[in-house]
C-alpha cells in the first residue's frame, strides 16, 4: 500500500515538471566545456496527449481537456494511466 500523502506528492511534481518548473537539462557549451544556464520550458501537452492517447482513460481524456492550459501537461505525467506504466 502506498504511504498517504504520495499521490499529491506525485501529481505536485508532474505538475511542475509538466509546467517548466524544473530545469532537467541545461545547454552544453562544447567548445569551452561548461553548462550554460538555461531556463526550464513547459511541456508541450499537444504533444505529450497525441502520444499518450491509446493509454489515457476518456475520464482522463475530459479532465485534461477541461483543465486551464497551464496544468494540462502535468495532469496527463500525473495521470494513474501514465504513473501505472
Amino acid at each position: 500500500m502506498a504511504e498517504p500523502g504520495c499521490d499529491v506528492g506525485r501529481l505536485n511534481f508532474a505538475t511542475m515538471l509538466g509546467a517548466g518548473g524544473l530545469l532537467l537539462a541545461a545547454p552544453i557549451d562544447v567548445q569551452h566545456a561548461r553548462l550554460e544556464p538555461g531556463k526550464p520550458r513547459p511541456l508541450d501537452a499537444p504533444d505529450l496527449r497525441d502520444e499518450l492517447n491509446a493509454i489515457l482513460h476518456v475520464k482522463t481524456r475530459r479532465v485534461v481537456a477541461a483543465a486551464p492550459v497551464a496544468l494540462r501537461a502535468g495532469l496527463i505525467l500525473g495521470s494513474p494511466e501514465w504513473m501505472y506504466r
